[in-house]
């Protein structure tokens, strides 16, 4: 019998990126620039290297430097999403092939895009079909579900395995799959750990099967949502099956223009519309959001963030600092938090409301309906599509723009003239790919 793990083990092992119609190859090609720009800046990031020698200390440097890059390409929150599945599969993928350069031997550089493409592709859908960004509701984390799939697919393309044997690693990474970390407090949350070492897991998946060891090739068949989710008892078939290879959930995906987790995204968008319809920050007099009840509650905490990933997620707060202090959005440190009068005031002048109405677009898309009245006027504006959504796609130009001003809050201006050059280079020349490795590998440990 075929099971579904066959087929999505053939995909990965035979898919290629060349073969694809030539707007999914620019939109996979855009999306593989933004995510080498999110990983860069993960590298530069202070809190990415405690994390980085935490895992020197457990692993050789193949799923190491893997393991190191996720977790910090994770930690930034600009990396892509899927909506519907609500994975940032870029963070699974592309730490991987970058990692795994030197490991997987001859030509692994010009396998590298292809491994980035099915790590991704088998991830959306892995996640899509057991339950999608509904999971969030029940406290799973998709993009963790599946990260061990996801790096098992893109290794087994690095090491140029074939179908058999990517299948038995895509088994064998299922089996170590969990659904979530809970929501651990404090400076160093487990959050980022736990997904590298999620991905090193799917890592090491793909060597254990490229030397002999079987996994459950019907695990998806028995029982394996269910067990991880406490959802259906069997994956949707026709999401994980349907039109695989023929094109690529890239064309579908969201690229983030700033630092914020993708529920408050459009709020934002609404927002800095209305500002530049003429509501002055100085006058404003109360700002209601209105978004769909599944996330109300996460994006609507009332109390002022203290700490980077309260900051990231609290819509009350990024609203305030896109009116009083625009920049603040692509710093993805957040150490702490900036905090002004003016902010803070602001702040506690706006109202998060969960809104049924609105949740006929979700999960394919996360809408917002912001109101701000001003002393002289008010005005309303609904973003069912935000900057970087599909219906609103980047280019490789406002990708560039959007790592200008990422990286320029993290390294003097040189450096970033450097990085954008070593990005531009490696999405040009997979031969270039090796040196940026190299340089994300220096990073973490200066």
């Amino acid at each position: 019998m075929v099971t579904l793990l066959d087929q999505l083990g053939a995909c990965a092992a035979t898919a290629r990126v060349e073969a694809l119609p030539a707007t999914h190859r620019d939109r996979i090609a855009v999306h593989w620039r933004d995510a080498l720009g999110a990983l860069a800046a993960g590298c530069l990031l202070d809190a990415a290297r405690p994390l980085a020698a935490l895992i020197d200390g457990l692993e050789g440097p193949a799923l190491r430097h893997a393991a190191a890059f996720a977790g910090a390409m994770r930690m930034t929150e600009i990396d892509d999403i899927d909506r519907r599945s609500g994975v940032t599969a870029a963070a699974i993928a592309a730490p991987v092939a970058l990692g795994l350069l030197n490991a997987a031997g001859e030509g692994a550089a010009a396998r590298a895009l292809d491994a980035y493409a099915v790590g991704y592709e088998i991830s959306v859908r892995l996640a899509e079909a057991a339950g999608g960004a509904s999971l969030l509701a029940r406290g799973v984390w998709p993009t963790y579900l599946v990260a061990p799939a996801g790096a098992a697919a893109t290794t087994a393309r690095m090491l140029g395995l074939d179908s058999d044997t990517t299948t038995q690693a895509l088994a064998i990474a299922l089996a170590r799959a969990a659904p979530g970390v809970g929501r651990p407090p404090g400076p160093r949350p487990v959050r980022w750990f736990a997904f590298a070492q999620a991905v090193r897991d799917g890592c090491a998946a793909a060597f254990a099967a490229r030397d002999g060891v079987n996994g459950d090739t019907g695990i998806l068949e028995g029982g394996w949502i269910a067990s991880r989710t406490g959802g259906a008892a069997l994956p949707d078939a026709e999401v994980l099956t349907r039109g695989l290879g023929d094109g690529h959930v890239a064309m579908r995906a969201s690229l983030k223009p700033y630092c914020s987790a993708k529920q408050g995204l459009a709020a934002i968008d609404a927002f800095q519309q209305l500002m530049a319809d003429g509501a002055d920050p100085a006058s404003i007099e109360a700002v209601t959001v209105r978004v769909p009840t599944a996330y109300a509650a996460m994006v609507g905490h009332a109390q002022f963030p203290t700490a980077r990933i309260p900051s990231i997620v609290s819509v009350r707060y990024q609203l305030a600092l896109a009116a009083h202090s625009p920049d603040g959005l692509y710093d993805i440190r957040r150490d702490p938090p900036r905090r002004t009068a003016a902010i803070e005031a602001l702040a506690a002048r706006i109202a998060v409301i969960a809104d049924d109405g609105l949740a006929a677009d979700y999960p394919a898309a996360w809408p917002a309906e912001v109101t701000v009245r001003w002393s002289g006027g008010e005005g309303t504006r609904r973003v069912v599509d935000s900057a970087g959504d599909p219906a609103r796609p980047f280019d490789r130009t406002a990708v560039d723009e959007k790592y200008r001003a990422v990286l320029g809050r993290l390294v003097p201006g040189a450096d970033v003239r450097r990085w954008l050059d070593a990005i531009d280079g490696a999405t040009r020349d997979p031969a270039r790919l090796g040196a940026l490795a190299g340089d994300l590998a220096a990073a973490l440990r200066r």
